[in-house]
């Protein structure tokens, strides 16, 4: 691995309060009993809470320890995490939370450790807060209290060893814990505002696909988390209870931070007080100013000579997501922190991660574009800023854009500072873009089929921006075609062209395309006219030549009446779509260069049987993927999910559980920034059977219950409207 691509420290590295370096070490003094090996309860008093950890027992997020009758030890001493500069046998037990009766800020831990020259261990503790974050990750005192920086009923202990260079390996006999119920001053801690701490840093790619990281996750392909510089943020295996929001040139991403590194391993930069490196400003990573200063003699905190002035790693399926093509700049909000100011707006491109619809962000913006179906005026429902009021506004009548045609839906896009929304025009079947050059400025409208040759459709268009080109895809309505019309440049002349006659694909189905980019390929997903088959035409990069195939024919996905959706999802494209008997349907593709494969989501997940006049939805967010659809039986909007990939499909009625009226039509889902920019908040928006009310239902973050609200009684988006 070349040093101009990624130089790191090694993950394995962790920890923070280093016991002495031979014999046995106790640190604090501990409660009666302290020393017994293999506890198995907990006691109470009024004011204390007492216990031993169970240093027998398994745990899932246990990496590589083992338990010798009468210490906790390193299972293989030639086990080490991702970096290879870091041969030492590496281990980390991570405690189960402990239940208090009171609330408390003050833990006194006390550890008996043999621990061989060279060796090390490192206990650390952590509070759930009453909001149920997270307090970071303490280093246990050496002696007397540790204070957390907030009042806990639920605490935590973690024990991290290291073998010496030789292969000697230390061990833990107990580890002892009194949590004091008299609340006292906390630690240093930022602000207590709401709003999350964000840095501008430079970003490396991790890679290392195969090798394990700090919490003992097995890098897989296109994987998504990041790594930073300090063990006080690493969440345990599988969870995202230190999370970042990392943004870059094209879009932003929240992943778990599961890897330490790079160069660092207790550069907490993020935080005031920092735990070293005292002398630099909040918010300098110590690799920065070594690399640019020579700060600290070019050397990490382990001695490595700094190459480079990385303060976060990327797995590869983040660093690709948010559109880096090399190491650069990113902007980090580090989302369990407090006390920052309002981070920029995210870049906000459409996401790559799903298709093009009627809803948007932009500029900080969240859009909903709709067609009252009084007039088929094209309308817009935004909202400035997530906890302000939505207001809405008739861009027809304020700027000229044609009456929509009926049986058609608009497709926004969000593309360099501009937004376009593509409609059909009803008078003529034009292809029309509307578009909004700077926000706060004035809208524009032009006829494509006009001005570039666009052939005249039926069908709604769909859109996708690739390698700074910007493409709408229709469907010719004289033969079926699918059609390209292109825009290379901003400010330049559009071109059309037809992809059929190009690939070969047989005449399209009067069913809507949906366009995606993935791992640097552009693909447009159709319904065969002749077959219902689902195709894709695809190109691996812009100025080769469009490739079409048959996915029914050759991987077997079912024939459908019903629009596709796709999801591209912590590296893997899928293609969900509904067949003639209602199942959804998951058609999927797990790296470029690999066959497509195709299952029935309905057998594991349960989904009922699906309406065949909705198409589904698709939607990744905050790592979960969601496909929303119509109940054909009782109406009510479903959802259908993973926490990730692997895991179990799970269905759920938003209906009956949250009070989401019936859909009457199409349907659309997007993930849009809270208060404090980060893309935690997931929507899904649909027509009101009943009452035909534009209505949102939300969900502010996972775990937290979905809400509902009608947009055109509380806003006033005209009833009738259609997404």
């Amino acid at each position: 691995m070349s040093n101009n691509r990624r130089l790191r420290i090694p993950a394995a590295a962790l920890g923070t309060v280093l016991l002495a370096a031979t014999g046995v070490a106790t640190v604090a003094a501990g409660p009666a009993g302290a020393a017994a090996a293999n506890p198995t309860s907990t006691t109470s008093t009024t004011s204390t809470t007492s216990w031993q950890e169970n240093l027998a027992q398994a745990h899932s997020d246990d990496v590589n320890t083992a338990w010798t009758g009468h210490a906790l030890a390193v299972r293989d001493v030639h086990a080490h995490t991702a970096a290879a500069q870091d041969s030492r046998g590496y281990a980390m037990d991570t405690f189960p939370a402990h239940a208090l009766s009171a609330a408390t800020n003050q833990l006194t831990v006390s550890s008996a450790v043999q621990q061989p020259s060279g060796s090390r261990v490192e206990v650390d503790v952590r509070g759930q807060a009453a909001n149920g974050t997270w307090t970071e990750w303490t280093p246990a005192a050496a002696s007397g209290a540790t204070r957390l920086s907030e009042a806990a009923k639920l605490v935590q202990t973690r024990v991290t060893m290291w073998s010496s260079a030789s292969g000697t390996a230390p061990s833990v006999t107990s580890v002892a814990v009194t949590a004091d119920a008299n609340l006292n001053a906390a630690v240093a801690a930022p602000s207590a505002t709401a709003t999350p701490l964000s840095y501008k840093v430079f970003a490396t790619d991790e890679g290392l696909v195969g090798s394990t990281t700090a919490n003992g996750h097995v890098i897989q392909p296109n994987d998504h988390f990041v790594a930073l510089p300090s063990t006080t943020a690493l969440s345990p295996q599988g969870s995202g209870e230190y999370s970042v929001q990392v943004c870059g040139p094209v879009r932003c991403e929240t992943a778990p931070v599961w890897d330490v590194g790079p160069w660092n391993i207790h550069d907490n930069y993020w935080d005031n007080p920092r735990a070293e490196f005292t002398s630099l400003p909040q918010g300098e990573p110590e690799a920065q100013a070594a690399y640019d200063n020579g700060y600290n003699g070019d050397k990490s905190d382990i001695g490595s000579t700094i190459v480079n002035p990385a303060g976060i790693d990327l797995a590869d399926g983040t660093f690709s997501n948010i559109g880096l093509t090399d190491n650069g700049d990113v902007t980090v909000t580090y989302l369990w922190t407090s006390g920052g100011a309002t981070p920029p707006p995210p870049p906000a491109q459409t996401p790559a991660e799903t298709a093009a619809g009627p809803t948007l962000v932009h500029d900080g913006y969240t859009s909903v574009y709709s067609v009252d179906s009084s007039n088929s005026h094209l309308q817009e429902t935004y909202l400035p800023k997530m906890g302000g009021s939505w207001a809405t506004q008739d861009l027809s009548n304020n700027y000229g854009t044609p009456a929509v045609l009926a049986g058609t839906q608009p497709v926004a896009i969000y593309h360099d500072g501009y937004t376009s929304v593509y409609t059909v025009d009803a008078s003529n079947h034009h292809v029309q873009e509307t578009y909004l050059p700077k926000m706060g400025g004035s809208w524009a409208t032009q006829d494509l089929t006009a001005n570039y040759g666009t052939p005249i459709t039926s069908v709604t268009p769909t859109t996708v921006l690739h390698q700074d080109w910007l493409s709408v895809y229709t469907i010719d309505q004289s033969n079926g075609h699918l059609q390209e019309t292109y825009l290379p440049k901003l400010g330049g002349p559009w071109y059309s062209k037809d992809l059929a006659a190009t690939d070969g694909a047989p005449a399209s189905a009067n069913i809507k395309p949906v366009s995606i980019m993935h791992s640097g390929y552009t693909s447009v997903y159709t319904v065969d006219a002749g077959t219902g088959h689902v195709r894709e035409s695809y190109i691996a990069a812009l100025g080769q030549n469009w490739v079409t195939q048959d996915l029914s024919t050759k991987y077997g996905t079912p024939a459908t009446t019903v629009a596709p959706t796709v999801a591209v999802h912590q590296g893997w494209t899928s293609v969900y779509t509904i067949d003639s008997n209602g199942h959804l349907q998951e058609t999927y593709l797990s790296a470029i260069g690999q066959p497509w494969y195709s299952k029935d989501l309905v057998p594991q997940s349960g989904t009922p049987a699906a309406s065949l006049n909705t198409a589904p939805v698709a939607l990744y967010h905050n790592g979960y993927t969601s496909v929303y659809t119509v109940d054909a039986g009782n109406g009510h909007l479903e959802e259908s999910y993973i926490s990730q990939l692997g895991a179990a499909w799970t269905s759920q009625d938003l209906s009956a559980k949250y009070g989401t009226p019936n859909p009457a039509g199409n349907i659309d889902a997007l993930v849009h920034p809270d208060a404090n920019q980060a893309m935690t908040y997931a929507s899904v928006y649909s027509l009101d059977a009943g009452s035909n009310q534009l209505q949102e239902t939300y969900l502010s973050a996972i775990g937290s219950p979905w809400r509902t609200q009608s947009l055109s009684i509380g806003y006033g988006t005209p009833v009738g409207s259609v997404i």
